[in-house]
């Protein structure tokens, strides 16, 4: 039967994959609204007799502004209401970790400062990346498609088929938005959680953690051979020297705590109280010169 912390932890990890997928379903809806409003608009470029688009100074004109309403059409209210759903579930997700540190520690937990200025900084470039972000990555291929057709006076029906396609994706690959929220919510929000337990981690003290997580089929090797297992704080900071596919290219002694096996990963460090370590691990520690047992 699994353990109240175990309980917890299944929940923390069941929130880093259901909460961007959340969104990026609502991106989803996002981009077909997208598309239908700015479709219509394309009907307002010149075309030669032959359905040509005209290169001409009023159809570039005119891909200023579709540029800049199709910026607004993304961004709709019920886009940047799920954006802001995702927001308050990092707020969630620090509510379970403290519950999680009350669990191991046996008493209630109060943040400090400092851990909460962590989330709230998490917080605050979550909102910027999957709005101002998100947007800039979709409006920037879609401006250079239609500034592309102007130029080479591309016929109306490729030009449309190709913005289908990019805005809306294909059987192939995915539109720009869902593209982007795909790629990037999982990371935001695991890499937040992570940033938070390891600032409160520090605050209480811990020094051993648990590679906590469930492996997929397509799991690092680096994953499967840490899996459940317990290591000092400093034996974790020394990965940050290994190679592995899929590591990020930012990992250092500092940041493996944020980047652990990498883009994605499934994993967090989850500190573990020393009483509660088994002998080997301590033992091995001891041994490297990481940890002073207590007489």
């Amino acid at each position: 039967m699994a353990t109240r912390r175990d309980q917890i932890i299944e929940q923390i990890q069941r929130a880093i994959d259901d909460v961007p997928d959340r969104l990026a379903t609502q991106a989803k809806r996002a981009q077909r609204r997208a598309f239908e409003s700015i479709v219509e608009q394309l009907a307002r470029l010149r075309l030669d007799p032959d359905g040509n688009v005209i290169t001409s100074m009023a159809n570039f004109a005119l891909e200023r502004q579709l540029v800049e309403q199709l910026r607004l059409a993304y961004l709709s209210p019920e886009y940047q209401e799920a954006v802001r759903e995702f927001v308050n579930q990092m707020d969630t997700g620090a509510a379970l970790t403290n519950r999680l540190f009350s669990v191991i520690t046996g008493g209630e937990i109060t943040a400090s400062t400092t851990a909460q200025a962590v989330l709230q900084a998490s917080k605050d470039m979550a909102a910027r990346r999957l709005t101002q972000g998100a947007v800039d990555f979709a409006q920037d291929s879609f401006e250079q498609i239609l500034k592309n057709a102007i130029g080479s006076a591309d016929t109306f029906p490729n030009l449309v088929k190709s913005i289908r396609e990019n805005m809306l994706g294909t059987p192939e690959f995915e539109g720009r938005m869902v593209r982007y929220a795909k790629q990037n919510a999982k990371d935001i929000f695991s890499v937040a959680e992570s940033e938070y337990m390891n600032k409160v981690s520090t605050d209480l003290g811990f020094e051993f953690y648990e590679y906590a997580g469930v492996l997929t089929s397509d799991s690092r090797k680096f994953c499967q051979a840490r899996q459940n297992q317990i290591y000092h704080a400093r034996e974790v900071e020394e990965w940050a020297s290994l190679d592995w596919q899929g590591k990020n290219r930012a990992t250092t002694a500092q940041t493996i705590w944020t980047y652990r096996g990498g883009y994605n990963c499934n994993h967090v460090l989850v500190p573990v109280a020393t009483e509660d370590v088994p002998e080997s691990v301590i033992e091995r520690a001891t041994a490297a010169g990481y940890y002073t047992p207590e007489q």
